[in-house]
């Protein structure tokens, strides 16, 4: 089976855990596969599902660390009130560091999306911005 492998590129890169509310943020060490099809979907500048294209990949970083992050908080909203300040908060998030993610893209067409991404590539946070560094056609063997 022919496919794209698209190499991807971070300085940095954070895949927090949901719903994970306390004043220590863990990542996952890989994309989850809703990431995964969120870059697809931002390349193609439209939405991107797993009916649409199949994908496989695998992501190695050199490392992780901890970062502290002010938190603004807003609360408050209710029927007759609107949505006001709170206050801060300082987290401490943990964050990978030079990410490369191998990206197996089974649609071939899609090349000329990967070639002129329509948003910016993130790897979490809107600070991870992502590059594709590199596009290649494979032969993947079951």
């Amino acid at each position: 089976m022919e496919a794209l492998r698209v190499e991807i590129r971070a300085m940095t890169a954070s895949f927090r855990y949901p719903m994970f509310v306390v004043s220590y943020q863990p990542t996952y060490k890989i994309p989850p596969i809703s990431t995964i099809y969120g870059l697809l979907s931002a390349v193609k500048g439209k939405k991107v599902s797993i009916y649409d294209v199949s994908v496989g990949y695998d992501f190695t970083s050199e490392g992780s660390g901890v970062d502290l992050e002010r938190i603004l908080e807003y609360g408050g909203e209710g029927k007759n009130r609107p949505v006001s300040y709170l206050g801060s908060n300082i987290v401490q998030r943990e964050f990978l560091y030079n990410c490369t993610l191998n990206l197996y893209v089974s649609d071939l067409d899609f090349r000329k999306y990967l070639e002129k991404p329509y948003y910016s590539l993130l790897l979490g946070r809107q600070s991870d911005l992502a590059k594709i560094k590199k596009i290649d056609e494979v032969m993947l063997i079951p």
